[in-house]
């Protein structure tokens, strides 16, 4: 009874962001097992072919198949460094996104890496999933320049004459094309650069998606 409470309760919240949605936006519900690891939730479609499949999977069968415990992003989650799409549920296991999976797999190898999550959470707070083949780039550099006073009239000084802004420590992050990533990793204002390909991270969270949603598909039959 509190299950179908619940799907009642997110479907109507669905159509509501359905309808805000512009012109040529359909909503398709898709029934699947509720009581499995995986769940498909919902699709939107618009008429440029542009698609958000609200695929949902359960944190702790999503940790083991990406090959690490449940118990540190667990606590990611309640400390506020992974924000999930979905909020949680009293009494409901947590459920992510494949973005969310993305998220949490960027922070698990920043950390494994020697990053502190308390410091470089800010940075994968935000992945979008691109189409095409996209690095995130954080890195530690110079923040900015503190331009020194000069007289009216007098010459703009250079930056060779201003001050450099530098904070150890601080973490600064940009999502470059491949493209553009040399040009990026040699800016002159950017000290140390880490580099994470999201297409290794997406292809990664997808090879899992599949392993759970086999296991789903073998316990419903």
């Amino acid at each position: 009874m509190l299950l179908a409470a619940w799907m009642v309760s997110h479907v109507e919240r669905l159509i509501r962001h359905a309808q805000t949605q512009p012109k040529g936006y359909s909503l398709i519900l898709r029934a699947k097992p509720l009581l499995t690891d995986c769940q498909r939730m919902a699709t939107y479609s618009s008429d440029s072919l542009m698609e958000v499949i609200m695929d949902t999977v359960r944190l702790r069968p999503l940790c083991y198949a990406l090959g690490f415990n449940a118990t540190r992003p667990e606590q990611w989650i309640s400390r506020g460094y992974l924000q999930l799409s979905e909020a949680g549920v009293p009494g409901r296991a947590r459920q992510l996104t494949k973005g969310d999976a993305v998220k949490l797999l960027a922070l698990a190898e920043l950390v494994d890496a020697g990053f502190d999550a308390a410091k470089v959470w800010y940075e994968v707070r935000y992945i979008p999933l691109y189409k095409s083949e996209t690095f995130l780039v954080i890195s530690t550099g110079r923040l900015g320049l503190i331009i020194p006073t000069s007289e009216r009239g007098s010459p703009a000084p250079t930056d060779d004459e201003c001050r450099r802004v530098h904070v150890p420590g601080r973490l600064y992050s940009t999502k470059v094309p491949r493209e553009k990533l040399l040009e990026t990793i040699t800016d002159p204002n950017r000290y140390v650069s880490v580099i994470i390909s999201l297409d290794n991270l997406k292809s990664r969270v997808n090879e899992a998606w599949s392993k759970i949603e086999s296991k789903s598909d073998e316990n419903g039959q």
